[in-house]
């Protein structure tokens, strides 16, 4: 598959309805993400949907890449839980283009602070999050088990 057949979009999470995306988004999170979700974090995500919002990039046939939001009523503040490319695409900019997007698309809605956590050695995820503006707030320790730290971090959009 081509880059240039990829297409961005954003689609809010109707699992209920979209068993077919459900497994899709499922499927990438258990072969690509160091900490997948169990199936029934996943069907718990789709019965409160309202608070969630789900981008994904691919083509027609493959999803190649998600970014997965959670949204907190009456906040401007979104938390980034997922952001997942298959490794046919790491390294191209997909990555970078689809957490770009979808904080674009999520300012619409009046969402002005971003934040999310990563894995303390995470060297690719932290570069990527640097080039965009994240900063970090703090580090947790032992948060994905015993030595495995992560770094919190926020991006606040800059009013112009």
């Amino acid at each position: 598959m081509t880059s240039t057949n990829f297409n961005l979009f954003k689609s809010q999470i109707y699992f209920k309805d979209d068993f077919h995306s459900f497994a899709k988004c499922q499927e990438l999170d258990r072969l690509y993400f160091a900490w997948p979700w169990g199936h029934s974090h996943w069907q718990d995500l789709a019965k409160d949907s309202q608070n969630y919002s789900l981008f994904t990039i691919g083509s027609e046939n493959e999803l190649t890449g998600l970014a997965l939001y959670y949204i907190p009523p009456s906040s401007s503040l979104v938390h980034l839980l997922k952001l997942i490319m298959t490794p046919s695409v790491r390294r191209q900019g997909w990555g970078q283009k689809l957490l770009l997007k979808s904080m674009q698309d999520l300012q619409k809605i009046n969402r002005s602070e971003f934040y999310l956590e990563v894995e303390e050695n995470n060297t690719v995820a932290l570069n990527l999050y640097n080039k965009i503006g994240y900063k970090i707030l703090c580090r947790k320790k032992d948060f994905y088990g015993s030595k495995r730290n992560a770094l919190a971090m926020k991006y606040f959009v800059q009013n112009t």
